[in-house]
């Protein structure tokens, strides 16, 4: 499902199998969705795990930017605590995760997998290589990840390629990471309550001195001045 997500919208799963299953979900921040979708979405993956292994699976922990009205009712059906966290994510005991689905079948897999193959390649050609960067850079800057190297393994390629592709539609990694570094701090100031240390750190900035000056550059004014015009609770 990890794999296929992407034909459902501009959304990844990001997955960590270690001791416990922890998935996450990012997206261009300007899509990010609305909470009860939010809600939705780890709702259905709850369910998901229930029905299609026929035991009682609870999560150990669910993040979410805004934690959900009528707490009590979503804490009894997950079974395990929600917590505010600028990611949305929600993981399992490593014993639930390595649970059989009794309603796997191979022979419909094999049937279905060729076409899902088929959209995900046409989807993923159809995307220029500056959206494909901008979107791997929603997911490596908070990680510290934003690097030219880290992308275009990402992208599968070495990075005088990818620079000489983005040189060939017209802009440059540095350009693109400014440009989502910008939008990024946007989006933090506009509608978190993270500090500005915090949303420095998220952006990769070893020094606030260094985010401020770049924030002056992008907005021509300060943090503390365009959170005051313009944060919406």
């Amino acid at each position: 499902m990890a794999r296929y997500k992407a034909l459902t919208g501009p959304i990844t799963i990001n997955v960590e199998d270690a001791n416990r299953l922890k998935l996450s979900w990012s997206w261009p921040v300007h899509l990010r969705p609305p909470q009860p979708l939010l809600i939705s979405e780890v709702l259905f993956w709850v369910y998901l795990a229930r029905q299609c292994t026929r035991m009682v699976v609870h999560l150990i922990e669910v993040s979410m930017p805004v934690l959900p009205q009528c707490m009590a009712a979503y804490l009894e059906y997950i079974g395990g605590p929600i917590r505010r966290a600028d990611e949305v994510s929600i993981t399992f005991a490593g014993r639930d995760a390595d649970l059989a689905f009794v309603s796997g079948n191979d022979a419909i897999w094999s049937a279905f997998e060729p076409a899902l193959k088929e959209q995900l390649a046409e989807l993923q050609g159809s995307a220029s290589i500056t959206e494909r960067v901008q979107a791997a850079l929603h997911r490596a800057i908070p990680a510290d990840d934003a690097n030219a190297v880290h992308i275009a393994g990402t992208l599968s390629m070495n990075p005088r390629t990818l620079q000489r592709r983005l040189q060939q539609e017209g802009t440059s990694f540095k350009a693109l990471l400014n440009g989502t570094r910008a939008e990024l701090t946007r989006t933090y100031l506009k509608s978190t309550e993270l500090t500005l240390s915090e949303i420095s750190f998220l952006l990769g900035y070893k020094e606030p001195s260094s985010f401020n000056r770049a924030f002056r550059d992008w907005f021509d004014t300060t943090p503390e001045k365009f959170r005051q015009a313009n944060f919406v609770s």
